[in-house]
Order: C-alpha cells, then structure tokens, then sequence
C-alpha cells in the first residue's frame, strides 16, 4: 500500500516532506513491511524525479533545493524487499505547496557609534543572508517618543553618517535589515551619542 497523508511545510532553508506510513503490504497482508521510502518531486510536464539516494527510513524529507514562489508538487513510494530488486508500492496522494518567503533577515549585530562635530557615524556587522537587500536606519532624539526612520530606502552599506544633529542633544539608535521579499528584521540593540562641542 502506498504511503497517505502527505504534507510538505515550507521553512526559511527547506521545504519538508511528511507522510502516514502504509499499515498494510501489497498483498493486504499486515502489518507493513516497509524497507523505506522514496520521495519524488512530479515536474509540471509529468516527469517524475526521485529526490533521495538511498530510502528514506522515516518521515520528514527535506528537499532544499526549492525555489520560493514556484509551485512543487510531491509524491512518496514506500520501498519493500521483492523477490529480486526492491519494489515500490503505487504513488501516495499528490502535494503541491507554493513555498513563500515570510522569513525575516537576522537581527543585525554589533552596532556601534561614533560622535563628531555635527555627525554621528554608525557600523555593525554585516548581513550574510543570500536574499539580503538593504538596511534601515532609526533613530530617536532625546525627548522623542519613539523612533524616526532616517532612510528613504534601505541602503546596501553596514555604515552610516547622520549629518542632521543638533548639538547638546542626544540621539538613540538602532538598525534592520530588510531582505529582497520586503521582510524586515527586528530592530538591533541601540546605542546613543550625545553631540558636544570639538575639543
């Protein structure tokens, strides 16, 4: 009997694949004796492609080399030991998941700032996600209920020169990243700078 209930769930790295062991064997027999199973991504023209070397022994199957926004469709076989080769059973039910990209770029990190005349100039690690696109730059003056993004647009750079401070004043701020779907991160941990006078 083939395998039932078969569910893929998309996560930021992989697209997994669970299913309902069969409860009985080909010939009605039971309990199952199932060697493993082979897994297979069904291509939009019928082709069918096994996505694993060897059997998989047990649920899930992760297939990371999925698109985001392009529909796959799956199908599994249960492998059980014939006469000679191994035997598959009959396909399991179809599924088809359009994976989408919800997923957030990590938090950034390691902010730091440095205060100048009439300048506050920020840095922080770099983002490695391969999807990344830009970051943000908040900030909040001394006295303000709550942060002002300064960046029309996200920029690619992980450093930034604030030229709009007023002396005697104190500013707080933190960043995101945003990734090319338009998910943003949290924001980071904030340090602030007070604007005096050169020495």
């Amino acid at each position: 009997m083939p395998p039932d209930n078969v569910t893929a769930s998309v996560f930021q790295d992989r697209v997994e694949i669970r299913w309902d062991a069969p409860f009985e064997n080909f010939d009605h027999s039971a309990p199952a004796e199932v060697r493993g199973y082979n897994v297979y991504e069904v291509l939009p023209q019928g082709v069918e492609v096994k996505l694993n070397d060897a059997p998989v022994s047990a649920p899930p199957f992760a297939d990371r080399e999925f698109v985001f926004g392009l529909a796959v469709r799956y199908l599994v076989r249960a492998v059980a030991s014939g006469p000679g080769e191994a035997v598959e059973s009959q396909d399991s039910p179809l599924v088809e998941v359009v994976p989408k990209d919800t997923f957030p770029p990590a938090v950034p990190t390691g902010l730091a700032s440095l205060g100048g005349p009439g300048t506050v100039t920020l840095s922080w690690n770099p983002n490695r996600e391969t999807d990344f696109f830009g970051y943000k730059i908040w900030r909040r003056a001394e006295g303000g209920a709550d942060f002002v993004l300064l960046t029309a647009r996200p920029i690619p750079e992980n450093a930034y020169a604030d030229g709009s401070v007023e002396k005697g004043r104190r500013y707080d701020y933190a960043i995101s990243a945003v990734d090319q779907t338009g998910n943003e991160s949290g924001r980071s941990a904030v340090v602030s700078e007070t604007i005096r006078d050169p020495e």
